[in-house]
């Protein structure tokens, strides 16, 4: 009888070729990797598959073969749309897997069962269903109100929709955007989920996300970032700081609903990407994701601010090694993370240029773009993809960090620009 190596193996599912953090992490733990790709790496050492398709049964066929003679530990992934499918794919091949179940993922995934999931606790914002027809009572009388597709992923189809706007038109847009969603989402999880509109009153306040590490149902919270204010109506992101500049009260509020979160929703292991405002003195959940925030930029947050390795730990916990040494503060820098913004869209025509301080108290630790000359960008209701991003460090006391940090965004908003043809 053939006997399989006993090297120990990981499959990686849909790396974006820019983060290249999981590979090394991979290398450090003894572990080799292959890679089912659309867009392949050529990483030395990495085996990877290029492929058209990641429907269940295709990607089922790889692992049956390679099982035959690798020993595969379990199926891991950073891109939130796929969340669903690995879980399902861990928990058909790889039982020893720690990694999120698929009724835990597919509750996460689909606003309508995340909220009533929560029902039961305080977390919620004011919400209702809508279904295919406009509804003749405008939802929620004159207050702001947040239209959200039932199942999607990178905020597409979301959007604020103020009293003196036109609801039909907003419900319009985002209904239109449900079929492409669901048809890539549920071609990913063979799954065909709601097809609702989630429709909840708009909570003021400042934004929030909570990371949070799970091991064996005990959650961790490895930081809380503050969120710069996003763009309307389509909620484009701008910028994390980490850690946030908030009180202690506020820190022990987040970080107590995170934990009720995690516990209701029953997630037990790997990392959470959890989003909140707080309005007055409550505390209100947005959403959840199983996944390294950002497509793993989180990752590059925690290392920068406290020096933690959040790649390494994650995987450590879903093949059953120790998580706990990688999750150590080494340090605490404060960190900016910008997004870049695609605004008009179009065919890019030249980069941003390279954006430094004079200020040596403020460091640029990285600037990078996503897409070359020649490639096409579409901004909201119809995103491309984050373009790109810059990462900065601000040594100094409160009113320093404050006050660089408004300053860093002003020259991103105004330098960290693509220009179109």
């Amino acid at each position: 009888m053939y006997n399989r190596s006993s090297e120990k193996w990981l499959i990686f599912l849909d790396i974006p070729v820019w983060f290249k953090e999981p590979f090394v992490a991979a290398q450090d733990l003894g572990l080799s990797v292959l890679h089912i790709t659309k867009w392949p790496s050529r990483l030395p050492g990495v085996l990877e598959i290029e492929t058209p398709t990641f429907s269940t049964d295709y990607l089922e066929q790889i692992i049956i073969e390679y099982q035959a003679h690798k020993n595969i530990l379990g199926i891991w992934n950073v891109r939130d749309w796929h969340t669903p499918l690995v879980s399902q794919l861990n928990h058909a091949f790889f039982k020893d897997a720690q990694f999120p179940n698929p009724d835990v993922t597919n509750t996460c995934k689909n606003k309508v069962l995340f909220r009533r999931a929560l029902d039961s606790t305080q977390l919620n914002p004011s919400y209702t269903l809508l279904g295919e027809t406009i509804p003749k009572t405008r939802p929620f009388d004159n207050h702001m109100i947040v239209l959200k597709p039932s199942l999607g992923y990178g905020s597409i189809g979301v959007e604020l929709v103020r009293p003196e706007q036109s609801f039909e038109a907003a419900f319009t847009r985002s209904r239109s955007s449900l079929a492409p969603l669901t048809e890539t989402v549920s071609d990913l999880n063979n799954n065909k989920l709601s097809t609702s509109l989630l429709c909840e009153k708009f909570i003021s306040g400042e934004e929030y996300s909570v990371e949070v590490f799970l091991s064996d149902g005990e959650a961790t919270i490895l930081g809380i970032c503050e969120k710069a204010p996003m763009v309307e109506p389509y909620f484009e992101e701008i910028a994390y700081i980490l850690p946030a500049q908030i009180s202690d009260h506020h820190t022990n509020l987040l970080s107590d609903a995170a934990q009720s979160a995690a516990k209701v929703l029953d997630i037990r292991s790997g990392i959470a990407h959890m989003e909140f405002k707080i309005e007055g003195n409550h505390a209100y959940i947005l959403d959840v994701g199983l996944r390294i925030g950002g497509n793993g930029l989180t990752h590059k947050l925690l290392s920068s601010a406290y020096g933690m390795n959040v790649t390494k730990a994650v995987l450590s916990e879903l093949i059953g090694q120790p998580p706990k040494p990688f999750l150590e503060m080494i340090h605490t820098h404060t960190t900016l993370l910008y997004l870049f913004q695609i605004k008009g869209g179009g065919v890019i025509k030249s980069l941003p240029d390279s954006i430094e301080f004079q200020d040596e108290n403020i460091e640029t630790l990285e600037q990078v773009n996503f897409y070359n000359p020649g490639d096409t960008l579409t901004g909201y209701p119809n995103h491309s993809g984050l373009p790109g991003y810059a990462l900065f460090e601000i040594q100094g006391d409160q009113s320093f960090i404050n006050t660089s940090k408004e300053a860093i965004l002003r020259r991103c908003s105004r330098e960290l620009s693509f220009t179109y043809a």
